[in-house]
């Protein structure tokens, strides 16, 4: 049955047209996007960006804000409901923040296969992890489309790095994006997807929106799109160009990627060494590199840290306790040990990942272990060996 409200009129179809005209104008919404646009292609002329292209125009507004304070300025007219307020933040003063705003999810290919029934035994949640400061979001229902609306205010630190804060360009931490479904029953998480994103491009204007696509199991395919706006707290008065920001990242990328390949080949050499000092080398559970969740390979010692609990563990023991609480994924897992190179199968879990599922294999106990130990000031290292039954183990020793 065809609705009559869903019919509009040429003449009332011209009217709203009128209408929104009339809005953009007084709002100076024009005058911005083309003062915008302008400021962009003149700064980035050896980019693709085409100023007479809707979808790089799009973008670009999208980025720099004007999408949400024009949606703002609707939401608070006349006979409309108020717009949500921000929440209030106590900064400490000489101190920089990054305020991160989650606003929606899309396309989260692995809850398409959940019956409707069995959806109401999952939650999502995002885990936000920025330096030494990590937040949870409010779970919300299990859907292709979670409605994630939290935000999150982490200080960034850069006096404790020894930058001041017209060098924020410096602070090199990224911004650890995951997305976890959480079982109500097994009370216990999977991670669905995650991405790192370089908060620095929000020096530019200290604003930012993005559509963050996240990398899950299936390689090339995303498990899912998250919307997020950055905002710089209570605002940099040292503001760079996109060309400034570019090309520090990119100095920053090609740094990481040369150590990378000089560690490898000192990796290689020191493994031939080795092996040829002693024949029974060769038989010795040996690890040097294990491939993150996202599949780079990294140095195993890049997963152990000395980390300090805030609260709750006051001991050594204490710390044993709790990671004993974790269930242990592939306990039994005949992964080769003896080789430099790394597996082929699920990578190593960051401390971040790893707490929010609250499931891991035994590397993972071990090294979020050994780094509760070195935080109480242990000599604690990981060993790795073999059980009575053959089976590859690892697990942590301290010395005195």
């Amino acid at each position: 049955m065809t609705s009559e409200g869903a019919i509009v009129s040429p003449e009332r179809l011209d009217e709203m047209k009128s209408a929104i005209h009339s809005f953009l104008a007084k709002s100076n919404v024009y005058d911005s996007i083309r003062d915008i646009v302008d400021t962009y292609v003149s700064e980035n002329k050896d980019s693709a960006i085409q100023a007479d292209s809707p979808s790089d125009i799009m973008r670009i507004i999208k980025e720099k804000g004007i999408l949400n304070e024009l949606v703002s300025k609707l939401k608070s007219g006349p006979g409309l409901a108020p717009s949500k307020k921000s929440k209030q933040f106590a900064f400490v003063e000489g101190e920089c923040y990054l305020h991160a705003r989650l606003t929606g999810g899309r396309a989260f290919v692995d809850n398409v296969d959940l019956m409707p029934s069995a959806l109401k035994n999952y939650s999502l949640f995002v885990c936000v992890h920025f330096g030494s400061q990590r937040f949870r979001s409010s779970p919300t229902n299990c859907s292709t489309d979670p409605k994630f609306d939290d935000d999150f205010l982490f200080n960034i630190e850069a006096s404790s790095l020894g930058y001041s804060s017209s060098d924020l360009i410096e602070v090199p931490y990224p911004l650890h994006i995951a997305v976890f479904r959480e079982s109500k029953l097994d009370n216990v998480a999977e991670l669905l997807g995650e991405n790192m994103c370089d908060w620095r491009k929000v020096l530019r204007s200290n604003f930012l929106s993005l559509t963050i696509e996240l990398c899950g199991r299936n390689a090339g395919v995303p498990a899912g799109i998250v919307e997020l706006q950055l905002e710089l707290l209570p605002g940099s008065k040292t503001q760079y160009s996109e060309n400034e920001i570019s090309s520090r990242l990119e100095k920053q990328r090609l740094a990481i990627l040369t150590a990378d390949r000089e560690f490898l080949l000192y990796a290689r050499r020191w493994w031939s060494e080795y092996q040829s000092a002693r024949e029974t080398h060769k038989d010795r559970k040996v690890k040097v590199f294990a491939s993150t969740s996202n599949g780079r390979m990294v140095p195993v010692t890049h997963f152990v840290s000395p980390m300090q609990a805030e609260c709750h563990l006051s001991s050594p023991l204490d710390a044993a306790r709790f990671v004993s609480l974790f269930k242990v994924l592939n306990e039994h897992s005949e992964t080769p040990l003896q080789s430099i190179e790394n597996e082929t199968g699920s990578g190593w879990l960051s401390a971040s990942v790893f707490l929010s599922q609250r499931q891991g294999s035994q590397c993972n106990h071990a090294t979020l272990l050994c780094s509760l130990l070195l935080g109480f000031s242990l000599d604690a290292f990981c060993a790795m060996g073999t059980s009575r039954n053959g089976n590859v183990v690892m697990f942590v020793v301290t010395l005195s």
